[in-house]
C-alpha cells in the first residue's frame, strides 16, 4: 500500500509562477486611417494575386490571400464581407453559399450592379430553404409566394403608417368611444 504522503491528493499544488505568461490584452480597434491603408493594400494584393493566377478560381472557390486570417482579418473583418463592402470586386455566386468567385471591377457603379447585397441574401435564403425543407415537400412556388407576402405586408405597413394620424400614447379609445387613460399596472405580490 502506498503511503498517504506520496498520494497525488495529498501533494501540495504548485503555486503559479509570478512571471508566468498570461493572455495578451485585446488589441484596440484600428483607427480609420489604419483601416483605409489596409483596405487599399488588401485590394491591391488581391488584384495582383488574381492577375498572377488567372486559373486559381476554376474550382469555384474564391481566391483568398494566404495570410488573411492572421494579418488582414483582425483589421478588415471576414473576407466575404470585406469583398462585398469594397465595391472593387464583382461576386459571381456558385451552387453553394461558400462557392463564389471574385473578379476585379473597374468602376464602383458596375460593382454595385453586379454584387447587389440583396441578391446574395435571397440566394442564401433559398439555400436555407433547401436545407430546412425535406426534398419531397419543396415547392419553389411556396418560397416565391412567401417572398411576395413579405413584400406586400411591408409595403402595406409603410402606406398605413404614413396615412394614419399619430395617436397620443396616453389616450386609448374604448368601446364606448370616449378616450381614457391606459389602465394602471398591477403591483407584483411579494412571496
Amino acid at each position: 500500500k502506498a503511503s498517504s504522503a506520496m498520494s497525488p491528493k495529498a501533494s501540495p499544488k504548485a503555486a503559479p509562477a509570478a512571471n508566468a505568461p498570461t493572455k495578451a490584452a485585446p488589441c484596440p480597434p484600428p483607427s480609420a486611417e489604419e483601416k483605409d491603408a489596409y483596405t487599399k493594400k488588401a485590394i491591391a494584393a488581391i488584384k495582383k494575386g488574381l492577375a498572377e493566377n488567372p486559373d486559381i478560381q476554376k474550382s469555384g472557390q474564391p481566391y483568398v490571400l494566404e495570410n488573411w486570417s492572421k494579418e488582414w482579418k483582425p483589421i478588415l473583418g471576414p473576407f466575404r464581407k470585406f469583398i462585398e463592402s469594397t465595391g472593387a470586386f464583382a461576386i459571381t455566386e456558385g451552387a453553394r453559399p461558400s462557392d463564389y468567385i471574385i473578379t476585379p471591377v473597374e468602376s464602383k457603379a458596375a460593382a454595385g450592379v453586379l454584387t447587389a447585397p440583396w441578391k446574395s441574401q435571397i440566394f442564401k435564403a433559398w439555400q436555407r430553404y433547401l436545407h430546412d425543407v425535406v426534398k419531397e415537400q419543396r415547392d419553389p412556388g411556396d418560397f416565391i409566394a412567401y417572398a411576395n407576402k413579405v413584400t406586400t405586408e411591408k409595403i402595406a405597413a409603410k402606406v398605413t403608417a404614413k396615412a394614419a394620424p399619430e395617436a397620443k400614447p396616453a389616450e386609448v379609445k374604448r368601446k364606448g368611444g370616449a378616450a381614457e387613460a391606459p389602465p394602471k399596472k398591477k403591483k407584483a405580490k411579494k412571496a
